[in-house]
């Protein structure tokens, strides 16, 4: 649930290849999104979540020159 303020979609482009880029930093210790802090230039990524891989809720940020722009809950878990 979430994704780009709509006073930023001008940046879009910038901030989906950003966010692509802090995905592929996952950290084998915690596999849900990408790292817990990530900053490149103008843009800041955050991520913080609870739980573990059995039942998790996560709250994913970007920041464009320490503005939020984006925002993405997420959550998930093993399905037995």
């Amino acid at each position: 649930m979430g994704g780009m303020k709509e006073e930023y979609q001008h940046l879009a482009e910038q901030t989906f290849k950003f966010l692509k880029k802090c995905l592929r930093m996952v950290e084998p210790s915690m596999p849900f999104r990408g790292p817990k802090y990530y900053k490149e230039g103008d843009f800041e990524y955050f991520n913080k979540v609870e739980g573990d891989v059995t039942r998790f809720l996560g709250l994913e940020l970007i920041l464009f020159k320490g503005k939020e722009i984006y925002r993405r809950i997420y959550h998930g878990g093993i399905i037995k």
